[in-house]
């Protein structure tokens, strides 16, 4: 009897002891929230606006008559928030992205032509993708809400079914404003806008900013 009493009483600390151990690993151990633990491609694959109704939305063109997706642009007091979604069998392999108060504050050639390898904001893919978006912090710039801002968006774009080689790389522009220049390129003209409810963090909460300063919002 002596034997089995001592046995529980063993049992009993043993448990106690696990019991404290599980709880110390609970409060103390590392712990990886759902967004941390996406890689790049899945949170590519999630973007979405903080605020798609109030965004204001531009075309991407191949030409002056061919859209091939659209780029959606909204502001708060910190940051502006670009995102680029292609149609059905286009994909991103370059992004050029700049931001100026005028026209001439856009990188171009004694000539005139745009020059999108000296844009502040790039990109590159080495495989197909069709939604991305890019974080620009305000504090970069001397600007001001209600100002309007010329932002260049250059594209270098595939289509599925032209993907043998590099060759078939097709160029893009965002915006419905034709640049100055003796090529075809176009702009975007916007207007910083007033924060919906300044102060609140509550709109970017989800906004997960990538080690080259892109932001993804996750759905």
């Amino acid at each position: 009897m002596k034997h089995i009493k001592l046995f529980l009483i063993v049992l009993g600390i043993f448990m106690l002891v696990l019991v404290g151990c599980t709880d110390n690993n609970t409060i103390t151990g590392p712990e990886r929230s759902a967004a941390s633990a996406l890689t790049r491609d899945e949170t590519v694959a999630n973007i979405r606006l903080i605020d798609a109704p109030k965004a204001a939305a531009f075309p991407i063109m191949t030409d002056k008559a061919t859209q091939v997706g659209t780029v959606s642009i909204q502001n708060d007091r910190n940051y502006i928030y670009i995102t680029y979604m292609l149609d059905k069998d286009w994909t991103f392999r370059e992004e050029n992205i700049h931001v100026a108060a005028n026209i001439n504050g856009i990188p171009r050639s004694r000539e005139g032509y745009p020059s999108p390898h000296q844009y502040a904001h790039q990109s590159s893919y080495s495989s197909g993708v069709r939604a991305h978006s890019t974080l620009i912090e305000l504090s970069d710039y001397d600007f001001r809400i209600g100002q309007d801002v010329i932002i260049a968006a250059n594209f270098v774009l595939e289509n599925s079914e032209n993907s043998v080689s590099r060759d078939s790389a097709v160029i893009a522009w965002g915006g419905n404003k034709t640049g100055p220049g003796p090529e075809w390129w176009n702009v975007i003209t916007y207007t910083l806008a007033e924060e919906r409810n300044p102060g609140s963090s509550d709109r970017r909460e989800n906004v997960i900013v990538l080690d080259n300063n892109d932001v993804v919002i996750m759905q």
